[in-house]
């Protein structure tokens, strides 16, 4: 009985490494058998040494060196084929091989995109729970159920909520008119002096007290005043401003220049 050779391969033609035809012809024997599998299928040959037939791809092959007469014969031939569906059997609820799962992170805060290590995946209706604080680099949340349009927003212990303008005038202690409940009050003027409406001067004194403030508006500065009620300095504009009406328990109420913000207008 002959010895036959089994010869694989991974291309039918070309002469390459892997090549059917790459084999020389001197090496084989009547009766040799080849299979070529490669991602299109696989081929199953005979060697026919007195075929001489003419080569034509994949049917007949001859090898490139030394062929005479030999010829791969093909013998059986399956197309490549995509694998059968099989998905549903990974599915991580009810398949019989189901892909590991496992609860996503959570979002503490901050924190760089990265691909991650773990070996499970996280399914399509995953939720990251939101861990939400008022700490650096954390994720603040709406702590209040009545949040509205035009809102201010104040911090608590669990994030933010909103407050109407009456509730934040009531938050940092000043009322409608803009004074202070302390007492003290700011006053508004477009001219340092002169007695006429809108001046620092021409504010009544009767009504001040000792620690109110002015702002002072003109076409080429702001200034920034508040009343000493015992000063009793000569006027001198604009560093010490006296009340037009100063007289008898208001004699010594001065304005007293804190600071001057320059050319704010053109």
């Amino acid at each position: 009985m002959a010895d036959y050779i089994f010869y694989p391969a991974i291309a039918l033609t070309g002469g390459g490494d892997g090549a059917l035809d790459a084999y020389d012809g001197n090496d084989l024997n009547d009766g040799d058998v080849a299979i070529v599998v490669n991602i299109s299928g696989y081929w199953v040959y005979h060697l026919d040494d007195d075929s001489a037939a003419e080569e034509s791809s994949p049917d007949v092959i001859a090898p490139d060196a030394n062929a005479g007469n030999k010829r791969w014969i093909l013998q059986d031939h399956v197309d490549g084929a995509a694998p059968n569906a099989h998905k549903d059997s990974h599915d991580p609820e009810d398949g019989g091989d189901p892909l590991d799962c496992a609860a996503p992170a959570e979002l503490a805060g901050v924190q760089d995109a990265a691909e991650g290590t773990a070996h499970s995946f996280a399914r399509s209706d995953h939720a990251h729970q939101i861990q939400h604080a008022i700490t650096n680099n954390h994720i603040v949340t709406i702590d209040h159920d009545g949040v509205a349009d035009d809102d201010y927003a104040r911090f608590t212990a669990s994030g933010l909520e909103g407050r109407e303008p009456s509730e934040v005038r009531s938050d940092i202690s000043v009322d409608i008119s803009g004074t202070v409940k302390n007492n003290l009050t700011l006053y508004y003027a477009h001219s340092l002096i002169g007695g006429a409406a809108g001046a620092l001067d021409a504010i009544a004194s009767a009504g001040l007290s000792n620690g109110d403030g002015a702002i002072v508006i003109t076409t080429a500065s702001v200034y920034f005043y508040w009343l000493d009620d015992d000063s009793g300095a000569g006027e001198s504009s604009p560093d010490i401003i006296a009340p037009d009406d100063a007289a008898d328990g208001t004699a010594d109420y001065r304005w007293i220049l804190a600071k001057v913000q320059g050319a704010v207008y053109n």
